[in-house]
């Protein structure tokens, strides 16, 4: 096999491992979204069988209180039951804050 030749199959190949590692880091990715998503219903589904079920602690009511901090859109406060803000000119309108430490 002469040197070019060599040359052009190790660029093929080193294409096709490319390849497989970008599929490969994709699937990681779909992988650990899946898992931030169960994470986010069990948590979720833990908090709410301590509020519903009549849970009466400190520790519950801090929780209830971030939670009234954290979630700002009124759509998304009337559905967990908590107050509705009032916007006025001192108060911007903002949403559910954003995780910022993401690695995407």
């Amino acid at each position: 096999m002469k040197r070019k030749e060599r040359i052009e199959l190790y660029r093929e190949k080193a294409e096709q491992y490319q390849a497989r590692a970008d599929r490969d880091e994709a699937k990681e990715k779909v992988a650990e979204r899946k898992r931030e998503t169960r994470r986010k219903i069990l948590m979720g589904a833990a908090f709410q069988h301590a509020v519903l079920g009549g849970v009466s602690s400190d520790a519950v009511q801090e929780l209830i209180s971030c939670l009234s901090d954290y979630i700002t859109a009124n759509n998304d406060r009337e559905l967990l039951g908590l107050a509705v803000i009032h916007q006025t000119e001192n108060t911007p309108h903002t949403h559910i804050h954003k995780n910022e430490d993401k690695n995407d």
